[in-house]
C-alpha cells in the first residue's frame, strides 16, 4: 500500500509540472538511437529527420496545432506531445487541401498518454494541398506535400519515431545522458535475459501498479499468463538485432524487432517497452507488440550458427580430452544419445569407453545446421581416432538454446 501510494504522488507530480516538464526534449547522439526517426520542433514551427548518430539531414518548414500546449483532450487543437510512432499510410484522402494527398497515422494516444487521462484520436503527420501557415492545423503535423513524398523512402510503419516536443535541445556530447542510455540498454538486455531463462526476477522490472493501469488488468494476472508459459515452454529463445532507444521529457521508449521461439510457439513483431525512472530505477510501465512478417528468421539462424560452431568446438575439447566434469554439461539430463537414455546412461557409457582408449583425436567436416521444432539440427561429418581405433560416420545432434548457450537433447550416429 505504501509504494502504490508513492507511484500516486509521483503521478501527480508530473501531471502538475507537465506544462514545464513537456517543454523541451533533449537529444544527445548515443549508439542506440533509431537509423532514421522525426523530430517536431513546435516552437520553431520546424520538423526534422534525424539519421544515425543523430545527425539533421533535412529541416523544413511545418504546421501544429492551432492552440498551443500539449494535447489533452478531444478537439482542443492542441498537437501532443511525446514519442509516437508512424503506424500506417492513410489510404482514402478525400480532401486534397487539408491533406495534400499523403498521410501517415500516428499511434497517439500511446500508453503514458493514456496513464495520464489525455483523450482524442487521429493525429497525423501529413502532407498540404494548399499554403503551408505556421500553427495551423487541428493538432496535426503538416509539412509541404512534396517535402513529405521526399520523407517516404525513410518511413517505415510502426518502426519510424516522430518525437513531439514544445523545443528541441540536441546535445552532441552529454557524459550524463549517455550514461543513463547506457544504464538503460543494460536493464533491457537483463530484462531480455530473465525471460529467456524463465526467471521470476523477470516480473521485478515492472512497476506492478503502473503496468497495471496501462495493460488494463491486474498485475497477478500477467505473472499468472506468464508463469503459465514458463511452465509449459521447455526453453525460450528471443531474438533482438538491435535495440533502439529514445528519451522524452519523463519517460523513455525502447522498441525493436523481436523474434520470439519456443517448441511450441513463435512469433515475430515489433516490441516497444515505455520505461520510467521511479525512485532511481528504471521501471516499465507499459509496452506494445505490433505482430508482423519480418524474416527474421534468417538472420536469427545466422546469428546462431555461430554461436552453436563456437559450442561443438567447446565439446569436441571435452571430448578430446576426456573431461567428464566437463562433458556432461553440455548434455540435457534426459538426453539420448543412440540407444541410451537420460545423462546417466551417457556418461556411464563413456566413462567405460573413455578408461581403455588413449590419446583421442576428432575432426568435424561439412557441417550444417538448420532449425527443428526442438531448436536446431546439426549435422556433420565426424572423424573418430584413438590410438587403437578409428571410424568415420555421420553425426547428427539435437540442440536448444539455454542461457547463454546450448543443450544437447539428442545425440545419433551412422557409420559410412
Amino acid at each position: 500500500m505504501k509504494r502504490y501510494f508513492k507511484i500516486v504522488i509521483f503521478l501527480w507530480i508530473i501531471l502538475l509540472s507537465k506544462d514545464c516538464i513537456s517543454q523541451t526534449i533533449v537529444i544527445c547522439h548515443h549508439p542506440a538511437l533509431p537509423s532514421y526517426f522525426l523530430i517536431v520542433d513546435k516552437q520553431k514551427q520546424l520538423l526534422y529527420l534525424f539519421g544515425e548518430n543523430g545527425n539533421i539531414i533535412k529541416q523544413v518548414p511545418c504546421s501544429t496545432g492551432a492552440n498551443t500546449g500539449d494535447k489533452l483532450t478531444e478537439g482542443d487543437e492542441r498537437t501532443p506531445e511525446g514519442i509516437y510512432f508512424l503506424t500506417e499510410r492513410v489510404k482514402d484522402l478525400s480532401n486534397y487541401e487539408l491533406y495534400g494527398g499523403i498521410a501517415y497515422k500516428t499511434n497517439y494516444p500511446n500508453p503514458i498518454d493514456r496513464l495520464f487521462g489525455k483523450n482524442g484520436h487521429g493525429i497525423w503527420l501529413h502532407g498540404r494541398g494548399k499554403k503551408l501557415v505556421p500553427f495551423d492545423t487541428k493538432g496535426c503535423v503538416a509539412v509541404a506535400t512534396p517535402v513529405l513524398e521526399g520523407l517516404k523512402k525513410y518511413i517505415h510503419e510502426d518502426m519510424t519515431p516522430i518525437l513531439i516536443a514544445e523545443h528541441i535541445e540536441i546535445k552532441d556530447k552529454d557524459p550524463s545522458c549517455l550514461a543513463e542510455i547506457n544504464r538503460l540498454r543494460h536493464k533491457v538486455l537483463l530484462w531480455k535475459l530473465a525471460w529467456k531463462d524463465k526467471d521470476v526476477k523477470f516480473f521485478d522490472f515492472y512497476d506492478q501498479h503502473l503496468f497495471a493501469r496501462t495493460s488494463h488488468k491486474p498485475f497477478t494476472e500477467f505473472i499468472r499468463e506468464k508463469l503459465h508459459y514458463f511452465s509449459i515452454y521447455k526453453w525460450i529463445d528471443i531474438y533482438i538485432p538491435k535495440i533502439f532507444i529514445l528519451k522524452g521529457p519523463y519517460y523513455f521508449v525502447v522498441y525493436f524487432y523481436q523474434y520470439f521461439r519456443s517448441p511450441k510457439f513463435q512469433s515475430q513483431g515489433i516490441k516497444r517497452l515505455y520505461w520510467m525512472k521511479i525512485d532511481g530505477d528504471f521501471k516499465i510501465v507499459a509496452s506494445e507488440w505490433k505482430e508482423k512478417r519480418l524474416h527474421l528468421k534468417t538472420q536469427y539462424l545466422a546469428y546462431n550458427r555461430e554461436r552453436i560452431k563456437s559450442f561443438l568446438l567447446k565439446w569436441k575439447s571435452a571430448w578430446e580430452n576426456k573431461d567428464i566434469e566437463k562433458y556432461k554439461k553440455f548434455y540435457d539430463k534426459h538426453a539420448i544419445q543412440d540407444k541410451r537414455k537420460g545423462l546417466a546412461s551417457i556418461l556411464k557409457y563413456k566413462q567405460r569407453i573413455w578408461s581403455r582408449e588413449g590419446m583421442i583425436s576428432l575432426e568435424f567436416k561439412d557441417i550444417h545446421i538448420s532449425l527443428c521444432k526442438q531448436g536446431f539440427k546439426v549435422e556433420f561429418i565426424q572423424h573418430y581416432k584413438t590410438d587403437k581405433y578409428e571410424d568415420v560416420g555421420e553425426k547428427s545432434l539435437v540442440v536448444y538454446p539455454t542461457g547463454p548457450s546450448f543443450k544437447i537433447s539428442s545425440e545419433c550416429w551412422r557409420k559410412l
